[in-house]
């Protein structure tokens, strides 16, 4: 995106073999708004997995951390067999804002009260191609789908259930983690500075050491 990347931030990332895209001029330079009337730019997530270098790829949002090396998600057996795997996101708002009805116009079920977290995804593109085109399209044309899917995360299930493409969906929701109520730095602390910066962060932390209790429901893993 335009002005996002200057040229020293390129030369200190350059020799840890990070390259740059620009996706400045696609789509959603409109900001398409979503359930809550907020602007974003979510569709640069699918666009950004498309284009990586990678053909298994782990995104994260920038307000995304680990609490340990999540490397070892690409050898997790469920991940080797369904070559893809996503987060639940606590909050839900697409059911009550049209999404079963998009759901049903696409001739899906209703689907289940768990959503999507868009911010953490493993994948395998060979293997998703085709859902992660869909997904792209669903985000191009945010200004339709934002207001009935709560922004860009439930179009990765729509794409993917659209085109049966089988996904694993973690099945315990993320342990909540709660912000600082203040920055003891800011307050003249000299207390170290501990910054949380995503409750879903924790999200990794019930896979560990394994992913299990998972079952599969109408193609696709729930």
């Amino acid at each position: 995106m335009e002005a996002e990347i200057n040229e020293p931030l390129r030369r200190w990332l350059t020799p840890y073999g990070v390259s740059f895209r620009n996706a400045g001029d696609l789509a959603w330079n409109r900001r398409p708004r979503s359930w809550d009337g907020a602007v974003g730019v979510y569709g640069i997530k699918p666009y950004a997995i498309m284009h990586s270098g990678f053909r298994e790829v782990l995104f994260l949002d920038a307000d995304n951390g680990v609490f340990r090396d999540p490397t070892f998600l690409f050898e997790a057996a469920e991940y080797r067999l369904i070559r893809a795997i996503f987060w639940p996101d606590p909050a839900t708002h697409a059911g009550r804002l049209g999404g079963r009805e998009l759901r049903r116009d696409f001739g899906l079920d209703e689907g289940t009260s768990r959503e999507l977290e868009s911010g953490q995804i493993l994948i395998d593109k060979l293997e998703c191609w085709r859902a992660l085109a869909l997904t792209l399209h669903l985000n191009e044309h945010g200004d339709y789908y934002y207001p009935l899917l709560s922004g860009d995360k439930e179009t990765f299930r729509l794409a993917f259930d659209v085109l049966r493409q089988p996904y694993l969906l973690v099945p315990r929701d993320p342990d909540a983690v709660e912000y600082p109520r203040h920055n003891p730095r800011r307050a003249g602390s000299r207390a170290p500075l501990v910054t949380l910066v995503h409750s879903l962060l924790a999200g990794f932390a019930p896979i560990v050491p394994s992913l299990g209790g998972t079952k599969m429901e109408n193609g696709r893993h729930c």
